[in-house]
């Protein structure tokens, strides 16, 4: 669930919403003001099996559209797919003439790359009234042969204005890489063309090489203030696979164009960037830059920034017995030149995001067999890893100021 502080009808209310992911095509919102007493505000589904959608009113009112001739545009959710993106709450320029509206943003969801009548949406909804559609963008496949039928599964990133990326007053640029590893971004901002979209990044994903995604990307300013997407791929439903031809990735990806959003032709792809596994570093010209990670290798979770170093989660399972628990590991980069600055194996299991607290690494892992040997600086008790970050510089990344829209 997502929960967030949003004024509106005159007052602030604490709204909770969120997703069932793999149980349905389903997302429902509570007013949580009073935590001891919920209030129901909306649930919407989609039931593809009959193709209905179904819109539950803050009263549970419920109401069946069929989308073959009912349905209206504020309720038609029929392209809703499995429920995997958490919502993100902003407050945009959507309302009429520009009025500002708090609302919700998520992808289409999950569709098992196979289903072509789902999940290549990206949904705005209006949580001041019911949770009506406000716009559906169309995130469809490129066109390509590759045997993916294209779905928006991860969380959403969105970049606000403040002192130093003052694109615009109101609004967000929004950032997200769809299930077949292309990097999209949409003009949400009050600057120029809303809802206008471009393609920066392609990951060049086929059914073969498995490069799927499934994660929000992490996204950081460097210190000549390019914006970064992170993100690496692998296939989260199926991290047992062993085959030869999988071939995932790990990228940062410049938006050279930020703050402006401007469309582009055509997308980059690993041709314009730079391979940094030697520990080259990309010239300003290219776009970015990737690594090929060993055969059969996937990232399990999302990246994460922290002190000028991103952190990739990494999985290989075992190619000898699909029943036992393959091997984890941590690599750590240069954020700007994507350089290994240090890999850490984790042992047996899959791991999850590092988060880092008090500077220190906390890594979930899947399972607790302790047979393997941890580096200095780590330890771990039951699926709890804890370490030591990498140390990129003698620097401290503090907060310079905040804002809060209401």
């Amino acid at each position: 669930p997502v929960v967030k502080d949003i004024y509106y009808g005159g007052s602030w209310k604490t709204v909770l919403m969120s997703g069932v992911r793999q149980a349905a095509h389903t997302y429902f919102a509570l007013d949580v003001t009073d935590p001891t007493t919920p209030l129901h505000l909306f649930t919407f589904t989609h039931n593809k099996l009959n193709s209905q959608v179904s819109y539950w009113d803050a009263s549970g009112v419920r109401t069946d559209y069929s989308t073959a001739s009912t349905i209206t545009s504020e309720y038609d959710f029929s392209d809703l797919g499995e429920a995997w993106s958490q919502p993100i709450i902003l407050r945009l320029p959507v309302g009429t003439a520009g009025a500002m509206t708090w609302t919700a943003v998520f992808g289409g969801g999950y569709n098992s790359g196979v289903n072509a009548d789902y999940g290549a949406k990206l949904f705005i909804i209006n949580l001041e009234d019911g949770g009506k559609i406000i716009q559906k963008i169309d995130i469809a496949d490129d066109g390509s042969s590759n045997g993916i039928e294209n779905s928006v599964p991860p969380r959403v990133t969105a970049i606000t204005a403040d002192s130093t990326t003052s694109f615009t007053d109101q609004g967000a640029l929004i950032y997200f890489s769809d299930l077949e590893g292309k990097l999209w971004e949409i003009n949400l901002t009050d600057a120029g063309t809303l809802y206008e979209t471009t393609k920066l990044f392609d990951a060049e994903a086929t059914s073969t090489n498995t490069r799927y995604h499934f994660f929000e990307n992490a996204a950081a300013l460097t210190s000549s203030s390019v914006l970064m997407q992170y993100y690496g791929t692998g296939d989260l439903q199926s991290l047992g696979d062993v085959s030869s031809s999988i071939a995932n990735r790990i990228y940062g990806v410049k938006d050279t164009n930020f703050p402006s959003f401007t469309a582009i032709t055509s997308m980059n792809t690993i041709t314009d960037m730079a391979d940094v596994s030697s520990g080259v570093c990309p010239t300003t010209s290219q776009a970015g830059w990737y690594i090929n990670m060993d055969t059969n290798e996937k990232v399990t979770a999302k990246a994460t920034v922290k002190n000028s170093v991103v952190l990739f989660p990494r999985y290989t399972p075992d190619s000898t017995s699909i029943c036992s628990a393959g091997s984890a590991k941590i690599t750590e980069h240069s954020f700007e030149c994507g350089t290994e600055l240090r890999e850490t194996d984790l042992g047996y299991g899959v791991p999850t995001q590092a988060i880092i607290h008090n500077n220190k690494i906390y890594i979930g892992i899947s399972t607790d067999q302790t047979s393997s040997t941890l580096p200095t600086g780590f330890t771990k008790e039951g699926n709890l890893i804890v370490g030591d970050p990498y140390s990129a510089s003698t620097g401290t990344v503090t907060i310079e100021s905040w804002w809060e829209e209401f």
